[in-house]
């Protein structure tokens, strides 16, 4: 565990409070979720996502400012986080060398699995077998769908996939 993370743990708390008492962010019903060391402000269940991008959007940069804190916009999802450099490509690569793993699989739907992407990627011209997959969604981001070895269709399509997979 990186100890930047851990020392950013009331800040990110304190910001999930200040989401939550946000106006866009309480009036929209938009959905927050606790990642312990990041706090995310979903839209993807609103009626009208599109309506409440913009002000949910300034109330997490604001907030993200205050707290020192930055803002990794995603699919529907606004994401506050410490300024510490560490993303999905970080996780695949610590546990392939954990695991030992000579066959890496990742699966993404959002721009913050490009990173993951990325490193299996690198990893196939290190010698492991990799296969990225896209599941394609209505907002899926077409450079994701770009960078896949395999696009499957939407979360049935994940569940198939990894029923074939383990079969």
């Amino acid at each position: 565990m990186d100890p930047r993370l851990k020392a950013a743990r009331p800040a990110v708390l304190a910001a999930g409070k200040a989401l939550r008492n946000a106006p866009a962010v309480r009036d929209s019903g938009a959905w927050l979720e606790d990642k312990e060391y990041a706090v995310a402000v979903h839209t993807r269940r609103l009626a009208d996502p599109g309506q409440w991008a913009s002000p949910i959007d300034q109330a997490a940069r604001k907030i993200a400012g205050q707290y020192a804190l930055e803002v990794i916009p995603g699919k529907l999802v606004w994401e506050l986080r410490p300024p510490v450099r560490r993303d999905k490509g970080d996780a695949v690569r610590r546990v392939v060398a954990e695991s030992g793993a000579r066959d890496v699989v990742v699966v993404g739907d959002d721009l913050g699995d490009l990173p993951a992407f990325s490193a299996v990627a690198q990893l196939a011209g290190q010698g492991h077998k990799g296969l990225r997959v896209a599941v394609r969604a209505e907002e899926a981001p077409p450079q994701l769908l770009a960078e896949a070895d395999l696009i499957i269709e939407g979360p049935a399509g994940v569940l198939d996939f990894l029923q074939q997979l383990a079969a």
